[in-house]
């Protein structure tokens, strides 16, 4: 679905506020760590690389449909789920 004029400022504030979130986990990234790797991160850089996959294909054909929404929707479910199982829920 093509972006409304409207919607258009809406998508540049994510946008931002996506660029704001990797530079935080960027800084957290450079600190000193725990020695164990959280197979967390890694199911959430990869959920969010499906994204990114869906977003950039989206982009290409000039729209996103429901297909590469509910793909979108999926992953950022499947991001909860990470971030919930990393708490120990």
């Amino acid at each position: 679905m093509p972006f409304p004029a409207m919607a258009i400022e809406s998508a540049h504030k994510v946008a931002e506020e996506l660029r704001r979130i990797a530079a935080q986990i960027d800084r957290l990234a450079a600190r000193p760590g725990g020695e164990r790797a959280h197979a967390e991160l890694t199911q959430i850089g990869n959920r969010l690389a499906r994204i990114g996959d869906a977003l950039e294909k989206g982009a290409g054909s000039g729209r996103v449909n429901a297909q590469q929404i509910r793909s979108i929707a999926a992953n950022f479910e499947g991001i909860a789920d990470a971030l919930r199982k990393g708490l120990g829920r």
